[in-house]
């Protein structure tokens, strides 16, 4: 079985990797990177004893390395998302502007609204993900009690404010 040298063929030093690793902001380059510097150090000295070490699977790191071999490093670090959102940037403005009039409660209200005024179904899940990402959050009511006199509160209001 033939060994690949690895550390003969990442050309960049441990030290530019651990630079680039410190001031990564997205966990995949970071990922990508540690990748990198556990194979040019020799603290793996393949990529199945590698795989365990930065928490992704053999065959994600057999993808990233034809990936850096192919491109290079700069295309190796630049992480593009998985996919377009569903919902163009107008329709993530009018549902920000809906939710700020605190007229949703669940996700599932909100994913029936998506559905009724954009005819775009979404699963509680990616409902979640897509309010997450636009900072939405859902507005209740502070919970009152059952027996709770109206008229009495603001004769409180009245004489406490005096």
């Amino acid at each position: 079985m033939r060994r690949v040298d690895y550390q003969g063929l990442i050309t960049e030093s441990d030290e530019a990797l651990r630079s680039i690793q410190k001031s990564a902001v997205n966990v995949l380059v970071f990922q990508r990177v540690q990748m990198l510097r556990l194979l040019k150090t020799g603290r793996a000295i393949s990529l199945p004893e590698a795989a365990p070490l930065v928490g992704v699977t053999e065959r994600s790191l057999q993808n990233w390395w034809r990936l850096y071999r192919q491109q290079g490093l700069a295309a190796f670090l630049r992480v593009e998302p998985n996919r377009k959102p569903r919902l163009s940037e107008e329709q993530q403005q009018i549902l920000m502007q809906e939710a700020s009039k605190g007229q949703f409660s669940t996700i599932a209200e909100i994913s029936a609204w998506v559905g009724e005024n954009f005819g775009i179904s979404y699963t509680e899940v990616g409902m979640w993900k897509l309010v997450r990402r636009l900072k939405i959050k859902k507005k209740t009511p502070r919970p009152s009690h059952v027996n709770k006199d109206p008229q009495a509160v603001e004769r409180f209001k009245k004489t406490s404010l005096s």
